[in-house]
């Protein structure tokens, strides 16, 4: 059964007012309305079930004789005038709930019960009308086999919510004559939860006994496990986030897109948080090579020069062979890749300047190839948590 969520609080009545009445939750407004009665007079039920007291007087049998024959035990029904302080007390218990009856319907469900004279009869045509007859009650019965044995929890449901729908769906099944024992309802509603709950169920069914438990104590048995597991989710993600701030901040100490445009007293104000004691070891780590690829950049400014492709050469004027002067020999007439003589000090200088510039940038590149294997190691990090 599908419930209103839509009615206001003050519809449900309280005890001095009837609920009031409700087309769409007819059998809900029904059990509250006969709580409202019995509460008013605890035999009120038994009058609308039974019908209404009506005082009589009992004329007790007379036996045969031989001149007349036999009167059996009759009832007389009473007049107004001769009723006892007790026949009024009963009477007015039935007066009591037609009254109570009407002020908790409307004026289109009361105009068509208002010639009814007694509760009984007034009870039983709003339960027609509403809740149908017994072919239709019948066929409501089986809809609600069918809801019970296709149930299944809802994408993205609670556990709150499908325990709300299944509850409800048992106590409608109950309404119509329909009753499960306690185990088939607790396995049933073990079995419509989410996959998630899978192991957990297996382990309910092999230690608890379930035909001792009540839905309502299995329910708080899962909710206290969910409970438990969320807290302890949330204990774990504020872990996480307490160590991952000084990470994040090393981390993003320098970018790779951002490195050329880095200066040293910016590099050295941001490696002030490294000396934290509390960073662990890959930490450290990360902050010694921060620290040594800062003193490589302000040594060396860390700004690459832009490579120039073949197209993008400057070009050179031509210069006349016969006016030139080499630069080994000095000599005029030829040019210095096809002189025969080489000053031997000029081609060590230039030997020992190449490999000076050689392994600069060997170390330079050694220093930003770490650079890089350690932060796609912490990336990996950080997506496996």
């Amino acid at each position: 059964m599908a419930l209103n969520t839509n009615t206001n609080y003050y519809d449900n009545g309280s005890l001095s007012k009837p609920p009031r009445f409700s087309r769409d939750n007819f059998s809900l407004w029904k059990n509250r309305m006969m709580l409202f009665l019995e509460g008013a007079d605890p035999t009120i039920p038994e009058y609308i079930e039974n019908g209404p007291y009506e005082p009589v007087d009992i004329i007790v049998a007379v036996p045969a004789t031989a001149t007349t024959e036999a009167v059996p035990e009759r009832y007389v029904v009473k007049e107004i005038r001769q009723w006892s302080d007790e026949d009024k007390k009963k009477v007015d218990i039935d007066a009591k709930a037609k009254t109570i009856i009407s002020m908790a319907l409307p004026d289109e469900v009361f105009h068509s019960i208002m010639h009814l004279k007694t509760s009984k009869e007034m009870w039983e045509t709003i339960c027609v009308q509403y809740e149908g007859t017994t072919e239709i009650q019948e066929t409501r019965k089986i809809n609600l086999v069918r809801q019970y044995e296709s149930f299944i929890a809802g994408k993205n449901e609670s556990l709150s919510d499908v325990h709300q729908r299944f509850n409800c769906l048992i106590i409608d099944l109950r309404t119509v004559g329909r009753t499960y024992s306690n185990s088939e309802v607790l396995t049933k509603f073990l079995e419509c939860l989410p996959e998630s709950w899978d192991s957990y169920s297996i382990c309910l069914k092999l230690i608890k006994d379930l035909h001792t438990l009540s839905l309502s104590t299995l329910y708080g048995i899962l909710l206290n496990y969910e409970q438990s597991n969320l807290l302890k989710k949330n204990l774990v993600k504020d872990s996480k986030d307490s160590k991952s701030t000084p990470v994040a901040l090393v981390s993003s100490e320098i970018i790779p897109s951002q490195r050329s445009t880095l200066t040293n007293t910016e590099l050295d104000s941001k490696s002030e948080d490294l000396s934290d004691p509390d960073l662990s070891e890959f930490d450290e780590s990360l902050a010694l090579l921060t620290n040594s690829f800062k003193r490589f950049a302000r040594k060396s400014n860390f700004r690459r020069s832009k490579h120039l492709s073949l197209t993008e050469k400057p070009k050179s004027t031509p210069v006349d062979k016969a006016t030139a002067t080499c630069y080994n020999c000095e000599k005029i007439g030829h040019f210095a890749t096809i002189s025969e003589k080489v000053k031997v000090s000029s081609l060590k200088n230039t030997t020992g300047l190449n490999q000076k510039n050689h392994l600069l940038m060997k170390k330079k590149s050694l220093i930003f190839a770490s650079w890089l294997r350690l932060k796609k190691k912490w990336k990996n990090h950080l997506n496996l948590l």
